[in-house]
C-alpha cells in the first residue's frame, strides 16, 4: 500500500507539470498537448493493473503536439524546437523542465522502431488516432489513443533491466481499453513483405501477458493475431 501511494504521489507531481500547457493551450485556443509514456498509461488504466512490481516512477512528461501548433508552442515558451532526424525519432522535440519533472514536447513525424529485420515505424497521426479524454482528480487530460500507446509499447518491448515497463503497460492497456489487431495494423508501418514475420514476434509477446491473463482481452488479441497468421 505504501508503494502505491508513492508512486500515486510522485505521478501527481507529474501531472502538476501539465498545468503549464493546459494554460497556454486555453489562453493560445489550441488543443492542449497529449500525454503519452508511463503517465498516459497511469491515467488510463486501474491502480491494481499500473506496473504491479514497479517501487517508483521517472519524473517525466511527455507530450505530443499537433505540428501546427508548434510555432505558437515556441512562442509561448520563448524557446525554440530542435529538430531531430536519428534512428529512433523524426520530428521536433522542446526539452524543459517545470519544478522536478522533466518535460519532453514533441511534434512527431515518425517513431521508428530499430532491431527488426524490416523498417518499422509509428505515425503519431492524432487525426487517424485521436486523443482520449481522460478525467482525473476532477481534471480532464488527453492521452494518446491507446491503439497508438499499445503499438509503441510492444514494438519496444522494453523491460525491468532497461529501466521501463513496456510488458507491464501493453498488459494494463489491453485489461482496460482493449486493442484490436485491425488497429494495430493501422498504427504500425512497414513493408508488406514483413507483415507475417513482425506479427509472428507481437503474437509472441501478447502470448506471454495471455499466459498471466486467460479469458481476457490480452488473450483475445493473442487469438486475434494467431487467426491474422493463418
Amino acid at each position: 500500500m505504501q508503494t502505491r501511494s508513492r508512486i500515486h504521489a510522485q505521478m501527481q507531481r507529474v501531472l502538476n507539470a501539465y498545468e503549464d500547457f493546459r494554460t497556454i493551450a486555453r489562453e493560445r485556443a489550441i488543443q492542449p498537448p497529449v500525454i503519452f509514456g508511463g503517465t498516459a498509461v497511469f491515467l488510463c488504466t486501474r491502480p491494481e493493473h499500473f506496473r504491479p512490481y514497479a517501487t517508483t516512477v521517472a519524473m517525466d512528461l511527455d507530450l505530443i503536439i499537433s505540428p501546427d501548433s508548434r510555432q505558437q508552442w515556441s512562442e509561448s515558451l520563448a524557446n525554440h524546437f530542435e529538430y531531430e532526424d536519428t534512428e529512433h525519432f523524426r520530428g521536433w522535440s522542446l526539452k524543459l523542465r517545470r519544478g522536478e519533472v522533466d518535460v519532453d514536447l514533441m511534434a512527431v513525424d515518425e517513431m521508428r522502431i530499430p532491431g527488426f529485420a524490416g523498417p518499422v515505424a509509428l505515425r503519431f497521426d492524432l487525426r487517424q488516432f485521436p486523443p482520449m479524454e481522460v478525467v482525473f482528480g476532477e481534471r480532464t487530460y488527453l492521452t494518446l489513443s491507446p491503439a497508438l500507446h499499445v503499438a509503441f509499447k510492444l514494438l519496444l518491448w522494453r523491460g525491468r533491466r532497461q529501466g521501463k515497463h513496456d510488458p507491464d503497460d501493453v498488459t494494463a492497456l489491453l485489461l482496460c481499453q482493449p486493442v484490436s489487431c485491425e488497429q494495430l495494423k493501422q498504427a504500425i508501418r512497414c513493408p508488406p513483405a514483413y507483415w507475417p514475420e513482425l506479427f509472428s514476434i507481437l503474437r509472441d509477446r501478447v502470448s506471454l501477458l495471455a499466459r498471466r491473463h486467460p479469458q481476457s482481452a490480452v488473450e483475445r488479441l493473442y487469438h486475434e493475431l494467431c487467426e491474422i497468421l493463418q
